[in-house]
């Protein structure tokens, strides 16, 4: 099952029909530029915060900023329809989100 693309939800779809929403490169048995680039903005953050705050411990990031959500069908792709009810995508730390960055290249 994947997203089945613009008003048509979620969807079974046999892998020969299949066709990525976005754009995956075709070069698995390399090192992912995505990732690299993840893991290189998270260690540059961890040192800045560190050096220019003091600050060593995870520290929450919401997506958007706090007190301003994804507002409900407010998506170009799906407008009027997603995302359903305003959204906050909120990870533990800079760690979480290099994680969630290196791993989004493969959610096609």
């Amino acid at each position: 099952t994947t997203y089945g693309g613009p008003y048509q939800g979620v969807q079974t779809i046999d892998a020969t029909d299949f066709e990525a929403f976005q754009r995956v490169m075709p070069h698995s048995e390399y090192p992912s530029g995505s990732g690299c680039i993840c893991l290189a903005g998270a260690e540059f953050s961890l040192k800045f915060v560190e050096e220019k705050f003091g600050r060593t411990e995870p520290t929450p990031i919401s997506i958007p900023r706090p007190g301003s959500p994804f507002t409900q069908g407010s998506s170009a792709i799906e407008p009027g329809v997603t995302p359903a009810q305003d959204l906050f995508v909120t990870l533990a730390s800079l760690e979480e989100m290099n994680e969630v960055c290196g791993e989004s290249r493969l959610w096609g």
